[in-house]
């Protein structure tokens, strides 16, 4: 597991404030058309209520949930519930999914709601998210939902993790020895020791931490037992090896592959290209089997 610097989940590229009003109306507008639904406008006015990391309780199509944080509630519903991003088809009745880095459940939410008869195994490293995470399933009445407060690496044991109240909190140390001051020390597994049968869908957004895990995954040979993976994949100049590693480890496994919803942040000035002025980025890595 290596240390990475958090990606933000839309990156304004020093846009102005009217661009980023008029964008932000055509995702409400987006939102709208494609859920058929006011959720995500009421997301959004729930931002301008209350203060950043402000944790709340809401009504969405699906049932009433909790939150952490209504800007990051906004982002991942639209990326899951508007653009679709965890979005699968032909997973079978009852497909075998593992999540590793559930949040409050979004993605357990959209999987359950397209394949009710799913077996979902999901893990999530920091503490307070998991409870959350605990509550809307059970809120929403899903079974089959097996739920672990631990974080997922290449060994098991414990890491120092550090929170941030909403969905970039990361592991600080993975020796669990030293880290920021504002870190806890959380159990984790070697997700390669979890992986006994075919597995439909294997699902990584674990802030940094999916080259090592891809790394054990292929080292091990369980990745010839997932038929399909969706990871979000953290990079910088200094990951910029191991992630022509991991697109290697996927291809040499049988997958094919391909990209989608690059994100980059960073101080500007960081690169030579205005559309892309910071150095570090996030891009979701689709895989799946011919």
């Amino acid at each position: 597991m290596k240390r990475h610097s958090s990606i933000p989940r839309r990156h304004t590229n020093g846009a102005s404030l009217p661009a980023r009003l008029a964008r932000e109306l055509t995702y409400a507008a987006q939102a709208v058309i494609r859920t058929r639904t006011l959720a995500y406008p009421r997301i959004v006015w729930r931002i301008l209520r209350k203060p950043h990391r402000t944790r709340g309780e809401m009504r969405l199509p699906f049932g009433r949930i909790r939150y952490a944080d209504a800007d990051s509630l906004r982002t991942t519903y639209h990326q899951i519930f508007v653009q679709g991003i965890y979005q699968v088809d032909g997973l079978g009745d009852a497909p075998k999914i593992i999540d590793c880095g559930g949040n409050i459940g979004l993605s357990v939410i959209a999987c359950k709601l397209r394949y009710p008869q799913a077996r979902i195994v999901v893990f999530e490293a920091d503490p307070a998210l998991a409870a959350i995470l605990a509550w809307n399933i059970k809120s929403l009445g899903m079974t089959d939902v097996t739920i672990e407060a631990k974080a997922v690496g290449a060994a098991t044991g414990h890491v120092l993790f550090q929170p941030d109240g909403a969905v970039d909190g990361h592991v600080a140390a993975p020796d669990g020895t030293t880290g920021p001051a504002n870190a806890i020390s959380v159990p984790a597994v070697r997700l390669s020791d979890l992986i006994d049968e075919s597995v439909d869908l294997l699902k990584l957004d674990i802030e940094g931490s999916e080259y090592d895990v891809i790394a054990d995954l292929s080292q091990s040979g369980r990745l010839a037992q997932v038929r399909s993976l969706i990871c979000e994949v953290h990079g910088n100049p200094s990951t910029q090896r191991q992630f022509a590693e991991l697109w290697q480890q996927l291809t040499e496994a049988g997958f094919r592959l391909s990209l989608y919803d690059a994100r980059v942040g960073g101080e500007p000035r960081e690169t030579p290209f205005s559309v892309i002025p910071g150095k570090d980025y996030a891009v979701i890595v689709y895989a799946w089997r011919p």
